[in-house]
């Protein structure tokens, strides 16, 4: 297609939604096998939460598509006097705090997601760990897709503190925490397999 929109912003959202949703589709797996009876109450709270995360990243789906088409309006006003380039400074950087909140709340709930896919490899139903195992896979996607997509907007503000001074690190601490819990849900994951 032929615009901008939505990008890779939205599609990190969608991945994670889909993720979640076999996360939640484990939980109930688990939930209606009568062997797994003492793990009921687990199950339900694990599978509210993946409801929880999945809901929310449907709407960042969405809210991610707005947040670039409220950059390209922004960027489309007239700098004819001097309280037009005021208004317009103000409402860019309106605008791209939003693409930034955006993509950053996707990676915090993607990251969320592996380390609810790690207690559904660990606690659900072993004939479905792989299931539980690619909401890792997908989770870990959102998390890098949220973050690249922060990294190239806060290229945009005059200064990264502008934004927010401990975004570099906020980021680089969700990319660590990412992929060693991606590592640890891959090894539990061939450990079950091979049971």
């Amino acid at each position: 297609q032929n615009s901008p929109a939505p990008g890779g912003g939205s599609v990190s959202a969608l991945v994670g939604s889909l993720g979640v949703a076999l996360l939640s589709m484990v939980s109930l797996l688990t939930y209606d096998k009568k062997e797994y009876f003492s793990r009921r109450e687990k199950m339900s709270r694990l599978g509210e939460m993946a409801h929880k995360y999945q809901k929310r990243l449907k709407e960042l789906v969405d809210e991610d598509t707005h947040a670039f088409d409220s950059v390209m309006d922004a960027s489309r006003l007239p700098e004819k006097a001097k309280s037009d380039i005021k208004l317009k400074k103000q409402e860019l950087f309106k605008a791209y705090k939003i693409a930034t909140d955006t993509p950053l709340e996707i990676a915090i709930i993607s990251l969320e997601i592996i380390k609810l896919s790690i207690d559904l490899i660990k606690y659900g139903n072993p004939n479905s760990v792989t299931d539980a195992h690619v909401a890792a896979e997908v989770g870990l996607a959102g998390v890098r897709g949220g973050c690249v997509n922060v990294m190239i907007n806060l290229s945009s503000f005059d200064k990264i503190s502008d934004y927010d001074r401990n975004i570099e690190e906020k980021i680089e601490g969700l990319l660590r925490e990412s992929n060693r819990l991606h590592k640890k849900a891959f090894t539990l994951t061939k450990k079950i397999i091979k049971q």
